[in-house]
């Protein structure tokens, strides 16, 4: 079943801007934190949160790929987090491009400025998708089955060109996004993902073993050392 979702009220608050432009709050600069502050004031209003998403079931797997409505994902990575699935819910967010357009306007002459905006829209999000996931969690459970793990296109063994794939399966223009010839969204501050569950299907937090970057993962290093 489809489910569309307008009109969330995000919750963020200056220190959510700063980790959006990649600043830890405690290494932030004074001026850093009062124009996050302003421009969560100043903007907030202008967001545009909407997301969609439907669950499907897994009709078929093979080695690297799985057939939904007739459609093959395919990619390494979705063997490591599909396992044994046999339904996915896949959903795409947005907070609508009002916001992408106002960091154009500042970047002329206010370029901090803007990059605290674009901080907010980063933010902002992941916010929308983190809720939406916990969602997807819910049905999950209610169905009687444990959620995987959010993977997304472009994560290293599932290409971005897989996109068009998902763009096909849900009905995306609900929420205003479309697919650019190189596979990327509009709004740009859009995101799409999927989760695995289903009878038969156990959750591994880690599943280095089946993983694409088994051999170079650099948290995987860290943590045998």
């Amino acid at each position: 079943m489809e489910i569309l979702i307008r009109d969330l009220e995000i919750k963020l608050s200056h220190d959510d801007i700063l980790r959006g432009q990649g600043v830890e709050p405690h290494r932030a600069t004074k001026r850093m934190v009062s124009d996050a502050k302003e421009i969560l004031i100043s903007y907030a209003d202008i967001l545009k949160p909407a997301a969609i998403y439907n669950y499907f079931n897994i009709k078929l797997e093979r080695d690297n790929a799985i057939i939904v409505n007739d459609v093959a994902l395919e990619g390494p990575l979705l063997k490591c987090f599909t396992g044994k699935a046999k339904i996915v819910f896949i959903a795409f967010c947005t907070i609508g491009a009002d916001l992408e357009n106002e960091v154009k306007v500042l970047m002329a002459d206010k370029p901090a400025k803007a990059l605290a905006l674009e901080g907010l829209a980063i933010s902002a999000v992941g916010n929308v998708a983190k809720f939406v996931e916990e969602l997807i969690n819910n049905d999950a459970a209610t169905l009687g089955y444990p959620p995987g793990i959010r993977v997304q296109p472009g994560q290293e063994g599932w290409p971005l060109e897989e996109q068009k794939k998902l763009i096909n399966l849900v009905r995306v223009n609900k929420i205003g996004i479309t697919l650019s010839s190189s596979c990327l969204m509009t709004p740009h501050k859009s995101l799409s993902f999927m989760i695995a569950t289903g009878p038969g299907f156990e959750k591994n937090p880690i599943p280095c073993s089946d993983c694409p970057k088994n051999d170079s993962c650099n948290w995987k290093l860290l943590m045998d050392n």
